[in-house]
């Protein structure tokens, strides 16, 4: 027998707090009709294809499926390529043979401004009728605004260019974050300096400005007050760019796991220092203005 389904449809990029209205109806249908709760999504930003552009997104594929797990709450997330097919699926195929064959959706849930098929002719009141048409309950939810602005993930990425790291946050509803496996990085931090964990960050991936952030570093179920860098180390410059993270009060070896690193608040500029020593002391000062942050909270 095949598992119904009540579905959100959408691209999901960072989960904000409109997503968010999306997915916790989803949730409470599924609770409320026992259905398993899923989330649609791409497995690239359908701009990428249809504008022949790089898209730069908020979190890779991992992480956006594991945020919708973690932080949207659904049991289970469907990935779809979006490829020149997928791009010239009618709206109408899409809905029978995707949704409805496929994944065996009984509940459909989108936003205002969703579209969905060729050229985007699939609109919310064609889904409510194709719906209607084929006995499958529909909610399609309203916006969500914040500060007068219909909260996007086009509005996220534009608060991050800026460094506008609170304020995105605040649209995010979460704090915004980057996760990637630790690697070894020149072996400056831990000779001269204070040891560090330095991610690898896909190159999709949109980074704030180059600068100094207060942040939350989680390693496993542990999390650590940090200070992270984000940029090309001017002071000793390895050629690229890095997020490295001085986790506060860490001492082990992280190389080859995983590490989430959530932004916080962006403290200063990236700058170059005269000599190891004065570095220290600047990191000395961002991790007092760091703890000063959490004594706040």
């Amino acid at each position: 027998m095949k598992v119904k389904r009540a579905i959100a449809l959408g691209f999901f990029d960072g989960v904000h707090i409109g997503h968010m209205s999306l997915l916790k109806r989803c949730c409470e249908i599924a609770a409320d009709k026992d259905l398993r709760s899923a989330a649609l999504t791409f497995s690239s930003h359908p701009d990428g294809l249809v504008l022949n552009s790089e898209i730069k997104t908020l979190s890779t594929n991992e992480q956006r499926v594991e945020m919708l797990r973690r932080i949207g709450g659904v049991s289970e997330v469907l990935l779809l390529p979006f490829d020149n097919a997928m791009m010239h699926f009618d709206w109408r195929d899409f809905f029978k043979d995707i949704l409805l064959k496929k994944y065996s959706a009984s509940h459909l849930i989108s936003g205002e401004s969703f579209r969905f098929g060729y050229k985007g002719l699939g609109t919310p009141e064609k889904l409510r009728t194709i719906c209607r048409e084929n006995n499958i309950s529909c909610d399609i939810v309203k916006d969500v605004k914040l500060d007068g602005m219909t909260v996007s993930s086009t509005i996220v990425k534009e608060l991050i260019a800026k460094g506008e790291i609170e304020q995105a946050n605040r649209f995010l509803g979460h704090a915004h974050e980057y996760t990637g496996r630790v690697v070894s990085g020149k072996g400056i931090g831990s000779k001269k300096l204070v040891p560090t964990i330095n991610i690898e960050v896909d190159a999709s991936v949109l980074l704030p400005p180059y600068g100094v952030y207060i942040s939350k570093a989680y390693l496993g179920e542990t999390s650590y007050m940090a200070v992270t860098n984000i940029g090309v180390r001017p002071t000793f410059s390895n050629g690229g760019v890095t997020v490295e993270t001085n986790a506060i009060g860490y001492s082990g070896n992280a190389y080859g796991e995983t590490a989430r690193i959530e932004l916080l608040r962006y403290l200063r500029p990236e700058h170059r220092f005269s000599d190891a020593k004065e570095l220290l002391l600047q990191i000395e000062r961002d991790i007092t203005a760091a703890k000063s942050y959490f004594s706040g909270l």
